[in-house]
């Protein structure tokens, strides 16, 4: 099965236009590879053309090792839209209790980006326990 990880990739836009603008270069003039990590993205927007767009990827339980093509295309694609102004936040989670990474890419924060990033990305470490409604019986009764 391997190691594996959690996986969160964000791309956030100053408003729709900016977006679109990076998603018309990307399909234009990207390689295939780098199109299909773009077209797994969902996109949140706000209520008006002037709001921020946010790309963000959500991969769980997966293999994310850098000499994967898959992976590759996605660091590029991070790579081109921090070219074309975008904010950048990449996070990873990983089997073992500390290997994780949280990296922010941009030139100029614009309009609160990284915020807005922080936001829509968050870590959670949680530990699941199949305890029946009402708590079980207490130990004191067995």
């Amino acid at each position: 099965m391997g190691y594996r990880s959690d996986v969160a990739i964000g791309m956030a836009f100053v408003n729709r236009t900016a977006a679109r603008e990076f998603v018309l270069k990307m399909q234009a003039c990207q390689p295939e590879d780098v199109r299909q990590a773009l077209a797994e993205y969902s996109v949140v927007s706000g209520a008006s053309e002037q709001e921020p767009v946010l790309f963000l990827g959500h991969y769980e339980s997966v293999k994310w090792y850098a000499s994967y093509p898959d992976v590759i295309a996605h660091d590029a694609l991070r790579s081109l839209a921090e070219e074309v102004g975008a904010t950048t936040r990449f996070v990873r989670v990983g089997e073992d209790l500390g290997d994780d990474e949280d990296a922010m890419g941009y030139e100029v924060d614009n309009m609160g980006l990284q915020e807005a990033l922080q936001d829509a990305i968050q870590v959670r470490r949680t530990v699941d326990c199949d305890i029946p409604p009402g708590g079980g019986t207490p130990i004191d009764l067995i």
